[in-house]
């Protein structure tokens, strides 16, 4: 698999790196997403965030309209490039990526050896979509302005929020539409759970719910913060994941 993947548009800072890796966007989130992530673990993994349809390289491509598909091209090009331990991590959105991913690739012999799941509670049957007045443009500013997430400095520049607006729409429609398929075969692999204590819309008593879809108890932790905890916690995240890397990593 060369650097021009399109949904790996970005290559490895250590390609020869042991264990991969794979951190899914969270909602409006590019392949330049988690860049601190992989410049904090280039030295023991070979990092590789992809670049999801309607964005950065992917520009002017149809947004994607459901999950199963979005897993699916993640997990066809995983399965392109030379194997190895693979752990995903997700946080937000990226978290019912990262559990299709899973899926699609366990299904094909190839599951992955750990999950990391950030910032969502369990999916809930019968929730349904975002209703539309949900995502007007001023409904989604203000929910980012809740959320915290976004660049203070992105608000002021009306032009660049205006691009911005149509991918995170998208990103909110294309997770809100998504309910795991409880008829599939469960996962039982071994999985992280990570939540705010502050993030309201994913309160911690929510989290162990994923134990449903992945078969077997998670581990869940509560870090300090809202929905975007990981943004001050980008240390603690980083050596969570190195831990975890490290277990999987093959044997010298």
């Amino acid at each position: 698999m060369t650097q021009t993947c399109p949904v790996f548009p970005r290559g490895p800072l250590n390609p020869a790196g042991p264990v991969r890796l794979v951190c899914l966007p969270f909602a409006g989130g590019n392949a330049t997403a988690y860049a601190s992530l992989e410049r904090a673990l280039a030295d023991i993994a070979e990092v590789r965030v992809p670049e999801l349809p309607g964005r950065g390289t992917r520009f002017g491509e149809a947004f994607a309209t459901d999950l199963p598909t979005v897993a699916a091209e993640i997990a066809g090009a995983l399965r392109a490039m030379p194997q190895k331990p693979l752990v995903l991590f997700g946080h937000s959105l990226g978290t019912l990526i990262a559990y299709e991913v899973a899926r699609t690739l366990a299904a094909a012999g190839g599951a992955p050896r750990h999950l990391v799941l950030s910032g969502r509670r369990a999916p809930l049957t019968g929730e349904g979509p975002l209703a539309e007045e949900a995502l007007t443009d001023a409904a989604l500013e203000a929910r980012m302005r809740r959320l915290g997430g976004t660049p203070p400095e992105l608000f002021a520049a009306r032009d660049l929020l205006a691009l911005v607006l149509p991918v995170v729409r998208a990103d909110y429609r294309l997770a809100s539409q998504h309910v795991p398929d409880p008829t599939s075969q469960l996962l039982r692999l071994p999985a992280t759970i990570l939540g705010g204590d502050a993030d309201l819309d994913n309160p911690p008593g929510l989290l162990p719910g994923w134990g449903v879809w992945l078969g077997r108890a998670p581990a869940v932790q509560i870090w300090p913060g809202g929905h975007f905890f990981i943004r001050a916690q980008g240390e603690r995240l980083a050596a969570l994941l190195r831990d975890v890397i490290a277990a999987e990593a093959p044997a010298p």
